[in-house]
This record gives structure tokens, C-alpha cells and sequence, in this order.
């Protein structure tokens, strides 16, 4: 069964990713319309469609992620995200210092880490090295859908306002006095705390 849950979890999470990636297509408009600065939203906006490829990264990858660590797969995780964070140093100097991608370069080397981890995952569920926990695609997958999202929907709920309070505070920096510098400032203090959580959610994963 963990097999056809990860499948169904594909498919919610996959057909989710398609309705939030209007809000990033819409991002510049949106910001604009809550009374952020234009030079913000327009780099929010360019920023955000260039993302979204990650919407649906992240939808086949948390699946993987749980149906490899409900086999204590970790060591083989642990590696492939290694190998991830090399190649996003290295192609973070190359796109955005070397060539001078700015923020697109950003947003490309993070989709190139995250479906290297996608595929080095999935290659290594398909490669029969997970027992019967991997029986192959299912047809079964489709079935009893709404159930499955009733299951997680309060998680997903809890989950979604543990994150939205950090990031409301980068919202509404935007309104200081020379906003760009105030998101700017935020955003570099948001990613120190983020960083050390890191710690305590890669224990709460064993």
C-alpha cells in the first residue's frame, strides 16, 4: 500500500500545484493590487513564474520523501541531497555571479536541484531496491481520491499557517519606508532561523 499512497499523493498533490500556480502567474498584479511597491511585485512576479516548475517538483518529491523514510531509507536521501547541494553551490556562482542571471538564475538552479532529487529518488524506488513496497503505476491510484485529501487536509491546514505567519512578516515589510532594503534585510534574517529549524526537522524525520 505505500506504494499506491505516494501514487495518490501524486495525484492530489499534482492537481493542487495546477490550481496555486495561477497565484504565481498573477503574482505581479496581486502584489500590486495589496499596495506593494511596483518594483517589487515586478521582480516577485518575474521571479514567481519562473518557480513554478517547483509547485510540481515538490509534488512528486514529498511523496518519495515519506515513502522512503517509511522504510528507513535515510542514508540514501542523505546522499542524494549531498550530491543536490553540491551541484546548487556550483551552479548558483555559474548562473547568478558568473553570468548574471540575478534572480531567473536563482529560480533555475533551484528547479535543477530539486529534480535531480526527484529523479535520483524515483530511479532508486523503481530500481527494486524497496521490496513490494514498489508494485509499479496503479490505476487504483484514482480511486477513493476525496477520502485521501480528507485525511490530510487538517495537516495540511496546520502546516500552512506554521509557515504563513514567517512569511506575512516579509509581506509586510514591503510597506516600510524604502521597501526594498526592508524585504531585503528580512529576507536574509528569515533564512537564519530557517537554516537552524532545518536541525530540528531532520530529527523529527526518524
Amino acid at each position: 500500500m505505500l506504494g499506491l499512497y505516494m501514487q495518490k499523493s501524486w495525484v492530489i498533490l499534482n492537481l493542487t500545484a495546477l490550481l496555486l500556480s495561477l497565484l504565481y502567474i498573477f503574482a505581479a498584479p496581486i502584489l500590486r493590487l495589496i499596495g506593494q511597491t511596483e518594483s517589487i511585485s515586478k521582480a516577485a512576479g518575474i521571479f514567481s513564474i519562473w518557480m513554478i516548475p517547483q509547485l510540481f517538483v515538490y509534488a512528486f518529491n514529498f511523496p518519495m520523501a515519506k515513502f522512503l523514510q517509511a522504510q528507513s531509507k535515510m542514508m540514501v536521501m542523505a546522499l542524494v541531497a549531498g550530491l543536490a547541494l553540491v551541484m546548487h553551490v556550483v551552479l548558483s556562482w555559474l548562473l547568478m555571479l558568473k553570468l548574471g542571471w540575478g534572480l531567473v538564475g536563482a529560480a533555475v538552479v533551484v528547479n535543477k536541484s530539486w529534480i535531480f532529487i526527484d529523479v535520483a529518488q524515483f530511479l532508486y524506488i523503481i530500481s527494486g531496491t524497496c521490496g513490494l513496497a514498489w508494485a509499479g503505476f496503479s490505476w487504483k491510484a484514482f480511486h477513493h481520491l476525496w477520502g485521501f485529501v480528507r485525511l490530510s487536509l487538517a495537516s495540511a491546514i496546520m502546516l500552512c499557517l506554521e509557515v504563513w505567519y514567517f512569511m506575512a512578516l516579509i509581506l509586510f515589510a514591503g510597506y516600510l519606508k524604502d521597501a526594498e532594503i526592508s524585504v531585503d534585510a528580512l529576507s536574509i534574517c528569515m533564512n537564519i532561523p530557517g537554516w537552524t529549524v532545518m536541525v530540528s526537522n531532520g530529527l523529527m524525520q526518524l
